[in-house]
């Protein structure tokens, strides 16, 4: 029987405020400077991963956490999932790929502590991850398309065990 995840910790390695990417380097342990943003870009919220679904072979599952102040890379954040986020991405060689963000809010924020579904956030949280996303693909030559904002079944998760 699968059971129902409430609550995940995420490690955060793109924090809100930075315009740095970084990525964690899972075999060295330690986080590696992938790219800087464009001057005046910065990520809009905690760009991270949920340890609990690490693999030998590659990082977890990506969240973003939403939250109206942001921590700093390597910090492992409690959060629960509220939603998710699909995206197409057009890459430089033609091929249409798709992928999915996990949305979460962190437990410790009181200001989020009724949040258990994207429908319940303010709009202009999903408006500005929007607007993030397709400037960052814009940036990588890479045109994006965000496809669907999904919230949590009712009650639920977005990931099980």
């Amino acid at each position: 029987m699968r059971k129902e995840i409430t609550e995940v910790a995420a490690m955060i390695e793109c924090p809100q405020g930075y315009n740095h990417q970084l990525s964690y380097n899972q075999k060295e342990e330690r986080f590696t400077l992938d790219r800087i943003l464009l001057e005046g870009m910065v990520y809009p919220f905690d760009f991270g991963f949920i340890t609990d679904t690490i693999t030998e072979h590659r990082i977890g599952s990506k969240i973003v956490l939403i939250a109206d102040s942001g921590s700093y890379p390597g910090c492992l954040v409690k959060c629960r999932i509220v939603g998710s986020m699909q995206a197409e991405v057009v890459e430089c060689d033609g091929r249409n790929v798709y992928y999915e963000r996990l949305i979460g809010v962190p437990v410790s924020a009181a200001k989020f502590a009724g949040i258990n579904h994207i429908g319940q956030l303010s709009g202009h949280y999903l408006e500005r991850l929007d607007d993030f996303f397709r400037s960052y693909n814009t940036m990588a030559a890479e045109p994006c398309k965000v496809m669907e904002m999904r919230s949590t079944p009712a009650g639920g998760n977005l990931l099980t065990a």
